[in-house]
Formats: C-alpha cells, structure tokens, sequence
C-alpha cells in the first residue's frame, strides 16, 4: 500500500558499509523501521543530513503491515530544529528521550495523539531558551499516559507512599516494597500535575532531580521490563546534575 506520513526520526542503525535502517515514530502506522540505502549519495532519497535525531519528515512509503523493514520512495525534512541539535544540554535530552521512546514504543500502532504529543514536545524544546532542565521529567511522566501505567495522581490527606506497581498513592506501604516515600514521594505526586509552561517556576534542587530522575526510569522499568540500562543516562547526569 501507498501512502505519505509524517515521521519523527528516533534511531538509526548501521545494515552494512553503506546502508542504515531508520527506527522513526510515524504518524500513520506507529513505530516502523525502514531501510535507508546509502544516505550519503547524491542520488540518495533521504539523505544522511535528514536523520538527526527528532528530525521531522515526510515519507512517501510503500507499506506492507507484515514486513519487519519497510522502504521509503521518497522524503523532505520538515523539521529539523534550531537548537535541539546545537545546544549540548538540548542534545542530551534529545539523546536520552530518543532511547526511552526507542525502548518503550517498540511495537505499536496508529496513534495520532502519541505522534502529537512527541511533536509538540520536540518544538517546545527547541523554543525554550532557559530553565528548561526538568524537561525530561515532563516528557516522561506524560508519556506514561500512553502507555497504560500513567500514576493516579488523586491523593487523600494520609497517603504518603507511592505503590510503583499498582501506580497508586496510598496510606501504608505496600508489601512488594516497590514504593516511593518521604521528598522523593512528594517530588513525583507533584510531576503529574506540571506541564512544559510550568518548568520555569517549578523549583527542587539538583539533588531532587537526580533522584527523580533515576525513579522515573525504575518506575518504566517496573512495567517495561524489557528496558535494562539507558546508555544516554550517564550523559544526561553529567550535564545537568
């Protein structure tokens, strides 16, 4: 089947000498990976400068839903970003959204609110001109609502734990001992109520951070199992924290 789709560029690995295969979240069909023959020719279709990381296209393709690897006819970047690529604090993030979201929607389909979502937080990052370092902690914790484990932020006077399996704020601690509790608690019960345009105001130190930071990625490990160690992370540690 024919089709044009707009695709989001999140990984790129080396097939041979010449070839990649591109792993791009695209709006009508989900996560697809295609094959990419030789980006750095003249006669390339889609060139090597199209596949940084959070780069916007659109793809005429040739779809075939049973096929592991899909080819691309033709592409023209229409997003590419001023700063996201630039900036070294912005790079990371990229880097580090771009392997949880590789890792997380492996294998899915059609969801034009998912496509949305990732688009709009691509073009607020690359806007955002300062206090933007709690960005990911936003990113992730929304994503969360796509993924079917997105925390029940309703909490009642005495609930001072979070139960990280069940996604639950409760009275007592939880007996799998999978739980959050005291600062680190608040911090993250206060996470599901922040947005992008909330960054700036929203004040925790560095040290808070780090430690969110590191729950959220045991928070997607609990319900993803299949994501072991996040390459990016140290990367993002080091710039930020």
């Amino acid at each position: 089947m024919l089709a044009k789709t707009r695709a989001i560029v999140i990984h790129t690995t080396k097939f041979n000498d010449k070839d990649l295969i591109l792993h791009a979240l695209t709006e009508e069909f989900g996560m697809v990976s295609y094959m990419i023959y030789n980006p750095w020719s003249k006669q390339a279709k889609v060139k090597a400068s199209y596949l940084q990381t959070f780069s916007l296209l659109e793809i005429d393709v040739e779809h075939q839903p049973k096929k592991d690897i899909q080819r691309i006819h033709d592409a023209k970047i229409l997003f590419v970003g001023n700063s996201i690529h630039t900036n070294p604090y912005k790079q990371s993030i990229v880097l580090f959204l771009a392997e949880m979201v590789r890792k997380t929607l492996s294998e899915t389909e059609k969801d034009v609110h998912l496509f949305a979502f990732v688009y709009h937080s691509l073009c607020v990052l690359d806007e955002v001109t300062e206090k933007y370092n709690s960005f990911h902690l936003i990113f992730l914790m929304r994503l969360t609502q796509f993924l079917g484990f997105y925390p029940n932020s309703t909490v009642e006077n005495n609930d001072v734990y979070f139960d990280m399996l069940n996604g639950i704020f409760t009275a007592q601690p939880p007996l799998h001992g999978h739980y959050l509790e005291g600062e680190n608690c608040k911090h993250f019960q206060a996470l599901t109520h922040i947005s992008y345009t909330d960054m700036p105001a929203w004040n925790i130190s560095r040290v808070d951070k780090l430690t969110l930071l590191s729950t959220m990625v045991r928070y997607y490990q609990l319900h993803i199992p299949t994501i072991q160690r996040i390459k990016s992370l140290d990367i993002l540690h080091s710039l930020f924290v």
